[in-house]
């Protein structure tokens, strides 16, 4: 059901269209870093890791060399544009970030994700492997991020007799923020490729097409930490971001699970391009170790994702 043409022409039309998105992400970059280097409050330099987004969260300290994080997910997706339609994802990774400089912070993981869609009596499952290394400069208060996603999913039906298929999706984002205290302002690009592996699809008994999709961000975060004895410290946060896509694909519906790596696709109506995204995180560290739980909702007219996630983290 899936239908592909793996031949030169469309290599050369795909790179046709990225190229244009990779200088206009030089581009912003460029302008960020030009007035971050006029701002007039200058703060203590810290550097804090890179995550899967701009959200900015569990900081890495100089003192903090290296940080390993084991994450879950839970995230709940409706769309009243396909009648009945739900989808349930459970996933889980670990990641691993790095201090290399001053200002320089880096690291790779890897997440496991199943995903059961409903629909009209029919049942499907997507199973998702997904590799992502990201990294983030930060000579001061300003900084620049970006993160590569690559993820492979096989999608199966409750219905041995009908073939199975698989896809690859491929994502990029390129952020650019400012730390002002308490407050983090962040924007930025996310770039996201779908490309069908298979020439059958049993999802929903559609097709499921190559196509793209360009968001654009723009958010702002608040956090504040509270320290009730030496060894433990606490830190709520909060955030908030609109988001637009600039191109969307009209026969794809593709989940891009709120700050988590995870993301899956399948045939349908693209989402509504105007979004805004929420969410809340309650952080408590002891010593070396971290805990985190947060709750992210993702809203768009007829969509929803609602995304509950645990977090736990050691400092070396």
């Amino acid at each position: 059901m899936i239908k592909i043409k793996e031949n030169h022409q469309n290599l050369f039309l795909y790179r046709r269209k990225i190229f244009p998105v990779i200088i206009g992400m030089c581009f912003s970059v460029w302008a960020f870093s030009t007035a971050a280097n006029g701002a007039e409050y200058i703060y203590h330099f810290q550097s804090k890791a890179p995550q899967n987004n701009s959200i900015p969260h569990e900081a890495l300290s100089r003192e903090n060399l290296a940080q390993v994080r084991l994450f879950g997910d839970y995230n709940m997706t409706r769309n009243t544009q396909r009648e009945g339609f739900k989808a349930y994802l459970k996933g889980t990774g670990a990641e691993l970030t790095a201090h290399l400089t001053d200002s320089v912070s880096a690291g790779i993981g890897y997440g496991y994700s199943t995903v059961d869609l409903k629909q009209e009596g029919n049942k499907n499952r997507i199973d998702g492997d997904t590799y992502f290394v990201f990294g983030k400069y930060q000579p001061e208060k300003w900084y620049v991020s970006a993160n590569m996603t690559y993820n492979h999913s096989q999608y199966k039906d409750k219905n041995p007799t009908i073939n199975q298929s698989s896809a690859d999706i491929y994502r990029g984002s390129l952020f650019s923020g400012y730390d002002m205290g308490n407050v983090h302002n962040y924007s930025g690009l996310k770039y996201t490729y779908v490309h069908q592996k298979e020439k059958e699809n049993s999802a929903f008994s559609a097709p499921l097409q190559n196509g793209e999709v360009i968001t654009a961000v723009i958010g702002t975060a608040y956090e504040r930490a509270y320290q009730p004895t030496e060894n433990i410290k606490l830190t709520p946060l909060f955030w908030l971001s609109g988001q637009y896509d600039l191109k969307s694909n009209s026969h794809q519906t593709v989940i891009d699970v709120s700050d988590s790596p995870f993301i899956y696709a399948f045939e349908g109506r693209r989402l509504h391009r105007l979004g805004l995204e929420t969410g809340v995180q309650f952080r408590a560290a002891y010593k070396q170790a971290e805990l985190s739980v947060g709750y992210g909702l993702n809203w768009r007219v007829s969509h929803t994702s609602q995304t509950g996630k645990l977090n736990l983290s050691w400092h070396f």
